[in-house]
């Protein structure tokens, strides 16, 4: 799988402090006048610690910052979004895909729940999920999952009029097609993936 670090180290800054009862490691997690936890300072944590390849302090940040998100239902699902997509970052740069996959279905879930079909963050969540499914060796889910991942980059690509954006669209289309070939080479397929390549070659 490719590096999980490329789309997260852009995300917005946040870091840490009070949380014994929901993860039992002992932390504080500052609240603001409206009694939500400091879930902002937790995440920059977890992000800078990801940034310095401090995976297992990583790991345990972004857990925490995961966690105030689950204790205070009314932050917005993108800020679960955000730590959800640092936190599987975190085990994929562990090789954890196990504990991983579990982390992008549930970002997947909350994309698919609220923004449209052919979104591109959901498409980016799609690819990523089937990518995770072949990680695992669960060939028959990830593949569907490429398929749709497809059609919403495309669609993206076709869609899309500012340059700067219409050429992430591409970058991010040929990240999905370059997945599901291997998928299929995997699967024995070599001939539908020479296609496949050959198709997005010259997009």
């Amino acid at each position: 799988m490719r590096s999980p670090l490329s789309h997260i180290l852009t995300f917005s800054s946040l870091a840490l402090m009070f949380l014994t009862p929901f993860i039992g490691f002992g932390q504080n997690v500052n609240t603001n006048s409206t009694g939500t936890p400091d879930y902002y300072q937790l995440k920059a944590e977890c992000r800078d610690a990801l940034y310095r390849k401090d995976y297992r302090n990583a790991e345990h940040d972004c857990t925490s910052a995961l966690a105030a998100a689950d204790r205070f239902p009314e932050l917005d699902f993108m800020q679960r979004v955000e730590v959800l997509e640092l936190l599987g970052a975190t085990f994929i740069a562990e090789r954890d895909f196990a504990n991983a996959l579990p982390l992008y279905k549930r970002r997947f879930d909350l994309l698919t729940a609220h923004l449209n079909p052919n979104d591109e963050q959901v498409g980016i969540a799609t690819r990523d999920l089937a990518e995770g499914y072949q990680a695992l060796g669960q060939p028959d889910k990830a593949e569907p999952l490429y398929k749709r991942a497809l059609l919403i980059m495309e669609f993206q690509v076709r869609v899309t009029k500012n340059t700067l954006l219409k050429n992430r669209a591409k970058a991010e289309l040929r990240t999905v097609q370059q997945g599901y070939a291997s998928l299929l080479r995997r699967m024995g397929r070599t001939s539908e993936a020479n296609e496949l390549e050959s198709k997005y070659s010259a997009k």
